[in-house]
């Protein structure tokens, strides 16, 4: 995703797992991975604050061994529920990942698919590619759609 937004104008900044924003006062959450485009941000320059108030325009959760069913819906709520427009949450063990946007029934794509973002228009990548290069877990469920 770096790479790509990099690639393709420079139009914002990519966060890993350790990214830490503020949602909104008293709700902090680090997705997996996370977009937020330099508009949102204010300027071109990522914010020096530990956890800044920031709600991301992209984000992305996968489905580890340690997540639990709940705290997963709980949070893809809270993601809706502030206004991020895209949110994919990855099923390592169903090699599928799973699309969210405000308004709109999820999207199931799996390994015959190739998934292309609205947030990031002309990113796109083969699921198979992806998930090719990861190992499963057995214990990973797929959540059911809500």
């Amino acid at each position: 995703l770096g790479n790509f937004v990099e690639a393709n104008g420079d139009t914002g900044m990519t966060l890993g797992a350790n990214g830490m924003l503020r949602l909104m006062p008293k709700l902090v959450r680090a997705p997996d991975v996370s977009y937020t485009s330099w508009e949102k941000v204010g300027s071109h320059k990522v914010p020096t604050k530990a956890v800044p108030h920031l709600v991301p325009d992209f984000a992305v959760e996968v489905y580890s061994p340690g997540n639990r069913r709940g705290e997963m819906r709980r949070k893809l709520g809270e993601y809706l529920g502030v206004g991020i427009a895209e949110i994919w949450i990855v099923y390592p063990k169903t090699r599928s990942i799973r699309v969210y946007r405000p308004g709109f029934e999820s999207v199931r794509y799996g390994l015959g698919d190739t998934l292309a973002g609205i947030v990031l228009p002309g990113f796109q990548f083969s699921l198979a590619t992806l998930f090719d290069r990861l190992e499963t877990d057995a214990s990973q469920p797929e959540t059911k759609r809500r």
